[in-house]
Parts: structure tokens; C-alpha cells; sequence
């Protein structure tokens, strides 16, 4: 999955997610790749309010219609890569 934005950034997620409203994120069931179905696309036209990686380096993306977007980390493979500046950043 990639998220193009506005300002050249990019985003692409390549490992299990979880999706939903921000308050029940905790109660969602984990997404693996290949999606047949999926409520992400809700997100378009959205702007992303807060972005985050914690300590478990997962990455926790809040949009504006109040989804947030939880990427896992998984040692196996890329989780998910940045792209910013021409700069490639990938955890």
C-alpha cells in the first residue's frame, strides 16, 4: 500500500496493519498482505494529523476523519519506507 502526498512525500506500508477509528485501534484485527478488502481508501482526501514510530517501531499514522492507520514492525522483512527530499528512509 503507498501514500502519495501533496508535497512529494511518499509512504509505502508493506507489512501487516491494523485500520479503524482511533478509539477502537486497540480492538482491531491485524491485515496482511494480499488485501481483498479494506476501508483504507476511506482516508483519501484526509490529512494526516499526526504521525509517529514508537518503541516497538511500529508506525501510527492519524488522519483528520479520526482512522488511524497502525503499520507493524516484523523483523522478516521492510515494514515501511519513507521518501522525502529524495531521501529513502526504510524500517
Amino acid at each position: 500500500m503507498m501514500f502519495s502526498f501533496d508535497d512529494g512525500r511518499l509512504i509505502t506500508v508493506s507489512s501487516p496493519f491494523c485500520f479503524g477509528p482511533a478509539d477502537q485501534i486497540s480492538k482491531q484485527e491485524w491485515t496482511e498482505f494480499p488485501v481483498s478488502d479494506s476501508t483504507v481508501v476511506r482516508t483519501l482526501g484526509e490529512k494526516v494529523t499526526n504521525m509517529h514510530s514508537d518503541a516497538e517501531n511500529q508506525l501510527w499514522i492519524e488522519f483528520s476523519g479520526g482512522d488511524t492507520l497502525l503499520v507493524a514492525w516484523t523483523p522478516m522483512y521492510e515494514c515501511y519506507e519513507f521518501a522525502e527530499n529524495g531521501e529513502r528512509t526504510i524500517v
